[in-house]
């Protein structure tokens, strides 16, 4: 399973456009070079796989997090994955880690204001 893992929690990525040599970037984000995220189905099916093992709390990490979706022609994004996310029974809470304000949208704002588990 690519994600960190641990019984409570789970750290996603969802994306990256790391050009820098770190590691541990390397590591999270698997890749290197042009920002390009991670298939929608994959996100969702990993996430069920790990909320059916247990983990209770998803944190959504990217580079820039909140830009998730914006090179997917389908127009789903970081709303859309965390409003489908919180549907899955047994998960507990989402965290987004390393969002700018400078990315946020308005859905992304409604969708952080009415999902309860995040």
């Amino acid at each position: 399973m690519p994600s960190m893992y641990n019984p409570i929690r789970a750290w996603k990525v969802l994306s990256c456009n790391a050009f820098m040599l770190s590691l541990l970037t390397v590591f999270l984000c698997g890749c290197r070079g042009k920002f390009r995220s991670k298939p929608w189905q994959q996100l969702l099916d990993e996430a069920k796989y790990l909320v059916e093992s247990g983990v209770k709390e998803l944190n959504l990490i990217a580079e820039d997090t909140n830009q998730y979706g914006q090179d997917r022609k389908d127009g789903k994004g970081l709303a859309q994955l965390m409003h489908e996310l919180g549907k899955l029974d047994g998960l507990q809470w989402m965290r987004i880690l390393y969002a700018y304000p400078s990315y946020f949208t308005e859905d992304l704002i409604d969708e952080i204001a009415t999902n309860p588990k995040v």
